[in-house]
């Protein structure tokens, strides 16, 4: 009782043979490598743009709690694609640039256009509990991926 198998058949029928596995594997893996970056990309974009305009509302505020007067306060502008800040003194009439940060052309802000000021307390221009709202989004993208700053009228930024 000696049965003979005929591999071409059974191949065929229980699954796939290592040739197929390995070509699917391949090309699977040359398309993940051109696609991949083009992916990551723009999300580092992205996310490098929301960290950088956290930093400058934080360190503005950083400086306004260390000013001494009453009549000085910071100023952040935020504009189509950069974002100023400056050190206002009311008595003199003076504006000294602090930081300026210039986001990538692919970068727009959606909401949160205009002027942000933080006084000796650090406090913003919002009222009591009103919160301010940036919205960033990648020109690239799709507008799901869109990242949101908070800025709270006490002056935290998030």
């Amino acid at each position: 009782m000696f049965l003979a198998l005929d591999f071409k058949t059974i191949s065929a029928k229980n699954g796939f043979t290592l040739l197929e596995l390995l070509t699917v594997i391949i090309i699977t893996s040359v398309i993940l490598t051109l696609a991949y970056p083009r992916i990551t990309q723009s999300n580092t974009a992205l996310l490098q743009a929301h960290n950088s305009i956290l930093w400058v509302l934080r360190k503005s505020r950083q400086t306004a709690l260390s000013l001494s007067h009453h009549d000085q306060y910071v100023l952040v502008d935020i504009e189509k694609n950069t974002v100023r800040s400056y050190l206002i003194n009311t008595v003199v009439n003076g504006k000294k640039e602090l930081l300026t940060l210039s986001l990538p052309n692919s970068i727009i802000i959606l909401k949160g256009r205009g002027n942000i000021s933080f006084d000796f307390l650090g406090e913003t221009s919002a009222t009591n509990d009103e919160m301010i709202e940036i919205i960033l989004a990648n020109s690239k993208q799709s507008q799901k991926n869109n990242q949101t700053i908070i800025l709270t009228a006490g002056g935290y930024a998030y």
